[in-house]
């Protein structure tokens, strides 16, 4: 459910390891697919946020904040 993956991956969006952007993606996937796009683009715009993160993984987090807000 979607509190359950939401305080399963807490500590790691809390966190500052490289598994956060891991997290909000997973948790802006989750939310994309369940045709909450406003949600999905909160997780999204929090990784592009994070600084020195790997270029692959901003072209990602862009390219999946375009789909939901085209959507």
């Amino acid at each position: 459910s979607r509190e359950e993956l939401l305080d399963s991956i807490k500590p790691l969006i809390s966190s500052d390891t490289l598994w956060k952007p891991h997290a909000l993606v997973l948790a802006g996937d989750y939310f994309a697919s369940k045709g909450e796009n406003v949600k999905a683009a909160e997780f999204y715009q929090k990784v592009l946020s994070i600084k020195n993160l790997h270029i692959d993984f901003y072209s990602r987090a862009q390219n999946k904040l375009a789909e939901v807000n085209y959507d």
